[in-house]
């Protein structure tokens, strides 16, 4: 009986041209579901473990996969999942930031839902320091500018060259801005001139840009109390004439200014900041005159709230407006410049004005024309602080230990799409199972640093599924059955093409024997679910024997990828402990309590090895208790850079390039008999003859032991796993 239909999603969708910095979030219906992120130079990966994030089954069900960001890097690489299933290679789309959904659970309802991303660019052409171009998560508004002016056209710049700007000037008002703590979140998802942009930014921070005359320079200037009264320039009857005079009547003014703002904290919903001049509406009999400003810029209720204070000091005030025709002793007034007018014909003893505009006037005549106006920072004013925070304390309580978990070195399957690493990384995967009682989120991972410390740890806010052998399996076992353990009931079947895919996989390890296996068919029992249709030894792994109690990892359902130190040469091998700390909303599992695994980064990486051989048989069979007569060993290649599938374990016609296989025999007496080295075919025959000869028996042997060994181009490096198999001769 049908009784619904689980959707699942591989799409690709473009979030934006040029680079960005980093992934912070995915969204679904404008909600966060529990995911990690995982960051390379080029890709994120996002992780999500959420089944039950839009009611469950009994509602719409959630979501559950793999995205992979591709951030618009110069060196970004193509998508092998897309690849995959159109058939052909494709361009690697740089300069453009795109997501690829790689069958992706997106709940039972038919109808997708909004999927949105947030994405952060912080640039930083100018060169700011000490972090001074993140600002709280925001974009420094000054190294905005500076990246649109210097960016061509290509990229919805002006393409000036940086000879042409005040860089300098620039830096400096980018630390002031980072000093204040105003920053900028802009999205531009409209048709603009990026003149008319700069132009809103300016807006945004009360600032402006001019070419300064002396050096031809287009510089920056904030508008600020950044001066002292006594101290600034002034004009006066002997140095100028004042042309006009005006100030507006009370009636004219604002008394309340709305601005409205994008907070990040509330999810990204326009949110208003007021501020009220109480003793202007006093003025005005009590009646409120609103100014609504938009300022989608500004992204938290701090600088909103800054904002409407510094527009209501201007709005609610009438700041006098002059004309002023001077001498050449304003020479050096600019726009932003603030100087002190002193006019006895209309009583004015020492007005702090700030200039709007200046007229250069012409050679002739020596005068200067100035529009200014009263400056607002020689007004006082009062506005209000944002509110306090509500209080609330989640009642989640003490988070309990993890279950288990493990960390493993990452084979190339895991981390292809990552890009180049430098020399000195390399990437692992951690897995970790809740505690069975208690309120988990999720953990952290710190990864040490190699000087006795750690470095900053990855959230990881997911676990992954988990549970041990019922029954101990061997190299031929086909149905495996997992005793229930956390979260189980998230894994399913799967359909016969995502299962070539790879979309069911699990890890095993025991004893520092690991086995991944891949698997189509899901039982769900009461106590165990039953593994069905199970490709067995696959990637850099053989088929291996493994006792009840064998922890099993279903890694396709939930792993975050860490950054751990790499060996530099001449150092071979780095061990890296890695310490796993639970936490929920409450608190965290203390840290000297957290237990720690350990992960080793070889030479070359495990993801640059080539892979051990699959569907390995004797004398036609496959792992046989016994043979008779001659022996013959026969294989399969597997070629981790090749095109092929986790249904038959990654078979392939060719080997990777440069691989060969040792075949080493093990005599009745369990010792070397026999060492055959440099086979690059799929078969090998240890002739009859030569056997007895070399048995010191002076017959065949009645009990052997093969093992078969992969080496890399020029021998320079072996596969992680080598296929042995011991077996009597009748």
């Amino acid at each position: 009986i049908t009784t619904g239909y689980k959707y699942y999603l591989g799409v690709q969708l473009v979030l934006c041209s040029g680079e960005i910095d980093e992934v912070l979030q995915i969204r679904f219906d404008d909600r966060r579901p529990p995911a990690g992120y995982a960051h390379t130079p080029d890709v994120t990966q996002i992780s999500i473990n959420a089944s039950g994030f839009f009611g469950g089954e009994d509602s719409e069900g959630g979501v559950q996969g793999s995205v992979y960001v591709y951030r618009g890097t110069a060196t970004q690489p193509a998508d092998s999942y897309l690849e995959a299933r159109i058939g052909e290679s494709l361009p690697a789309w740089r300069r453009v930031c795109y997501a690829v959904f790689r069958r992706v659970y997106l709940g039972t309802s038919p109808y997708i839902k909004a999927v949105s991303f947030v994405v952060r660019r912080c640039p930083n052409g100018l060169g700011l320091t000490n972090g001074a171009e993140n600002i709280d998560g925001d974009a420094n508004p000054a190294a905005m500018i500076y990246d649109i002016l210097i960016s061509p056209a290509s990229e919805n710049g002006l393409g000036l060259p940086v000879g042409f700007l005040d860089v300098a000037a620039f830096r400096s008002v980018g630390q002031t801005l980072a000093t204040e703590g105003l920053g900028l979140s802009m999205l531009q998802d409209r048709g603009t001139t990026a003149k008319d942009l700069v132009l809103e930014i300016l807006r945004h921070i009360d600032g402006v840009i001019y070419v300064e005359p002396t050096t031809g320079l287009l510089t920056i200037r904030l508008i600020r109390n950044d001066y002292d009264p006594e101290t600034i320039p002034e004009l006066d009857v002997d140095s100028c004439t004042v042309k006009s005079f005006a100030r507006p009547s009370w009636g004219d003014l604002k008394n309340s200014v709305r601005i409205g703002y994008v907070s990040r904290d509330a999810g990204f919903i326009e949110k208003t900041a007021q501020a009220q001049d109480l003793a202007g509406i006093e003025v005005q009999g009590g009646e409120v005159s609103l100014q609504d400003l938009t300022l989608r810029g500004l992204s938290n209720a701090t600088n909103a709230q800054q904002a409407a204070a510094r527009s209501l000091a201007a709005l609610a005030y009438p700041l006098a407006t002059t004309t002023i025709e001077a001498d050449r002793s304003a020479w050096a007034f600019r726009p932003g410049a603030v100087f002190k007018l002193i006019w006895d014909p209309l009583g004015i003893s020492g007005m702090v004005c700030r200039v709007v505009r200046v007229g250069t006037g012409r050679l002739d005549s020596g005068k200067i024309e100035i529009e200014a106006m009263e400056d607002v920072f020689a007004v006082d004013w009062t506005g209000y602080s944002t509110p306090p925070d509500s209080g609330w304390q989640d009642p989640s309580g003490d988070v309990p230990a993890l279950t288990a978990q493990v960390a493993l070195a990452a084979p190339y399957e895991a981390v292809k799409d990552y890009g180049s690493l430098a020399a000195d990384v390399q990437l692992a995967i951690t897995l970790a199972a809740a505690g069975v009682t208690g309120v988990s989120l999720g953990y952290r991972a710190y990864v040490s640093d190699g000087s006795g410390g750690w470095a900053p740890p990855v959230d990881v806010p997911f676990f992954t599924p988990s549970g041990v052998l019922s029954t101990a399996i061997d190299e031929l076992t086909s149905e495996i059955v997992v005793a229930s353990g956390l979260d189980t009931d998230l894994v399913e079947a799967v359909s016969a093409p995502d299962f070539s895919l790879g979309v069911n996989v699990a890890w095993i390890v025991h004893d520092g024997v690991e086995e991944f296996i891949a698997f189509q068919n899901v039982v769900q029992g009461e106590s165990y679910i039953t593994l069905q249709v199970v490709a067995r030894g696959c990637l850099d792994t053989a088929p291996t024997a493994f006792p009840a109690g064998t922890r099993v990892w279903f890694i396709s359902y939930g792993s975050q990828i860490v950054n751990i130190r790499g060996p530099v040469p001449p150092t071979v091998n780095v061990y890296n402990d890695i310490r796993f700390q639970a936490f929920n909303n409450q608190s965290e599992f203390p840290f000297t309590s957290c237990p720690t695994s350990q992960v080793v980064a070889t030479t070359p990486a495990r993801s640059a090895k080539v892979y051990c051989p699959t569907d390995v048989h004797i004398n036609g069979e496959s792992y046989p208790a016994s043979i008779t007569g001659e022996l013959t060993v026969s294989w399969s290649h597997r070629n981790r850079l090749g095109t092929w599938s986790y249904a038959d374990s990654g078979k392939t016609g060719s080997p990777e390039a440069g691989t060969e296989y040792d075949i080493l025999v093990y005599g009745e007496l369990d010792t070397l008999v026999h060492t055959e080295s440099g086979v690059t075919g799929t078969t090998w025959t240890y002739l009859e003859a030569t056997e007895i000869a070399e048995s010191g028996l002076g017959r065949l042997n009645d009990h052997l032991r093969v093992i078969v060994r992969t080496y890399g181009t020029g021998r320079t490096h072996e596969a992680i796993r080598e296929v042995e198999w011991e077996f009597d001769r009748s």
